[in-house]
């Protein structure tokens, strides 16, 4: 089922948000290759997945601009 599908990952992603004290990088790093791999690397683990993974997700987080929001003729 999506809807459980997206909800589950969305309170997991919760549960290592708050462990992480808000960390979102973190967080990241902890839904990708685990929470016990970010806690013995003491960060994000040196996995090349892991951290493309981090890196595009951060990038979409960027602020918007009020100029990047408005729609041009």
């Amino acid at each position: 089922d999506p809807w459980q599908s997206l909800q589950g990952g969305g309170q997991f992603l919760k549960q290592l948000l708050d462990r992480y004290n808000g960390n979102l990088e973190l967080a990241l790093g902890a839904y990708n290759a685990g929470p016990a791999r970010v806690d013995s690397f003491g960060g994000i683990p040196p996995f090349a997945e892991t951290r493309n993974y981090v890196e595009s997700v951060m990038s979409r987080m960027k602020p918007v601009t009020a100029s990047e929001t408005l729609v041009k003729p």
